[in-house]
């Protein structure tokens, strides 16, 4: 029975694609968690890499072993600093000085310093958001806990690592870091095993790179990501069968046992329209977007647009895919149609009026729809011409006279009227997207209305797939049992999804439903 799991960070939980920890990874660890097993993360960054880890990650984590075993953390203590020996450092520094290596060093108290002529930009691209500044001083006998070098060439590697017996040297991306003796990966591993009473059967280690071989040494599991080396992949015992941003981690974890797979009950699809349904770059629904509905709607499932679209501006969309669905969102939620019916949640005039003058007064052009479900233009704009383009249909103007509305979008991109403007706006529900800012009833998003919807149909959020890629997306597919960010899409609708699919163009939407099988 596995009772812990160690963890390497960087490319085996966090994803340098994404830039983030992936969502369906959260709920993994979460899982493991909730089922008792301790967690532990061994990595090669150091003490001052440690303030932008993923802040849910750290608390989860039983124990941390940073700096490849040189400085080990628990309940946001150091407990443990493993110091190089003096003679030892000082003929490395020697060395590295004489043959002008760039370096930096990490002193007993957590503190790096650089040293050497480092290439220009280099630093603030690796240790971006780690610190504010670099600080540039000479070794002057301080204890130190490792020594990093950068891109010394394999003759200066040999004799790095042949200048004594007193370290150990660990290979990363960019040169070896060196330890005390006897400090690595497979060292945090076992002090973990020893803390919590782990069996190396009761263990597994999960990592990516060759740092994490002495890990896997020390545990009878022992997993690489898919894209990892195939020295680190044959040093495992285990390999992801898909990339971290595909859910490797989960997969592989539900295939050893480890974690229960939760079934997915999906009898219902939320859709976005644009980059998600229909690809701006080629103005069309592509034929495998449109092949997937059709299986969709051949074996049962109901169908809804969920868009920021007006009614109006839906009808641009292919008939044969508003054929398809059984109802639709529009209008981020203000406006939806069920057996036929439209409803509506408006705006109550006292909460719009406020900023619609805002906007008069400032010659602010704005789209609204009316309490009637008739969309125009406020008054006439360059931007219109590209939207014509976008939406592939004319854009009525009309000056804006006082009517109800049930939502409406502004483009703003004058920072000085920001403060005045979240002010007016403050009452209602303004959502960011790319092209400008839409505006409802407090309270109303794509998500809320989706879950009327779910509810008057006598299903549960368990039932729902949603699916898209803007920012207006997000609580949508955070509502979801099942929802699926586009890889063109937004930072946040990556954050907010089960799973990442391909981009638009390279046929995401229905490479998606067929990994859950949802789709032949």
């Amino acid at each position: 029975m596995i009772k812990g799991i160690i963890f390497d960070y960087d490319k085996t939980l966090y994803s340098h694609e994404l830039k983030f920890v992936p969502n369906l990874t959260l709920k993994t660890l979460r899982k493991l968690k909730d089922n008792g097993i301790k967690l532990a993360l061994c990595t090669s960054r150091e003490q001052f890499e440690l303030t932008d880890l993923d802040e849910e990650i750290v608390e989860m984590m039983d124990l941390i072993v940073a700096g490849n075993g040189s400085t080990i953390i628990k309940d946001g203590q150091i407990i443990e600093k493993n110091i190089m020996p003096d003679s030892a450092t000082k003929t490395i520094i020697k060395y590295l000085d004489d043959n002008n290596l760039a370096y930096h060093y990490t002193d007993e108290e957590g503190n790096v310093h650089f040293v050497n002529r480092f290439k220009e930009g280099l630093l603030k691209n690796f240790y971006h958001g780690n610190l504010s500044e670099f600080v540039f001083k000479d070794f002057s006998d301080e204890l130190l806990l490792n020594i990093l070098v950068y891109f010394p060439s394999e003759r200066q590697l040999k004799e790095i690592n042949s200048l004594t017996t007193e370290v150990s040297s660990t290979q990363l991306f960019c040169g070896p870091q060196l330890t005390k003796k006897g400090i690595d990966k497979g060292y945090g591993a076992r002090l973990f095993m020893e803390m919590f009473n782990l069996t190396k059967e009761e263990t597994i280690s999960v990592g990516d790179a060759l740092s994490d071989i002495p890990m896997f040494k020390e545990t009878a599991i022992s997993i690489s990501t898919l894209d990892a080396s195939e020295t680190v992949k044959l040093a495992s015992t285990h390999i992801m069968p898909l990339t971290i941003e595909e859910g490797g981690l989960n997969r592989i974890l539900i295939q050893l046992g480890i974690i229960e797979k939760e079934p997915y009950d999906i009898k219902i699809f939320f859709l976005d329209i644009d980059n998600t349904l229909y690809d701006h770059s080629i103005r069309q629904v592509r034929e495998s977007t449109l092949d997937a509905l059709k299986q969709l709607k051949a074996k049962g499932y109901k169908l809804f647009l969920n868009t920021g679209r007006s009614f109006d501006e839906v009808q641009s969309v292919p008939q044969e895919v508003r054929d398809m669905v059984d109802g639709m969102v529009c209008s981020n939620g203000a406006n939806y149609i069920l057996n036929g019916k439209h409803y509506f949640k408006p705006i109550d005039i006292e909460a719009s009026k406020p900023l619609t003058d805002f906007f008069k007064k400032h010659d602010m052009y704005f789209r609204y729809v009316t309490i009637d479900n008739k969309t125009y233009y406020s008054k006439y704009h360059e931007r219109l011409e590209k939207l014509k383009v976008y939406y592939q249909m004319e854009l009525p103007i009309k000056e804006y006279e006082d009517e109800q509305l049930i939502q409406f979008i502004f483009h703003s991109s004058d920072e000085s009227l920001e403060e005045e403007i979240s002010y007016l706006a403050r009452n209602l529900q303004r959502t960011r997207i790319s092209s400008g800012n839409e505006v409802a009833r407090k309270g109303v998003t794509k998500a809320s209305t989706m879950l009327k919807i779910v509810e008057l149909l006598g299903l549960k959020p368990k039932n729902i797939c949603a699916v898209g890629d803007s920012n207006n997306d997000t609580e949508m597919l955070k509502a979801a049992r099942l929802s699926i960010a586009m890889g063109n899409g937004c930072l946040n609708c990556k954050k907010a999804a089960t799973f990442i699919c391909p981009d638009i163009k390279e046929d995401g939407f229905a490479r998606a439903l067929r990994h859950f099988k949802l789709i032949d």
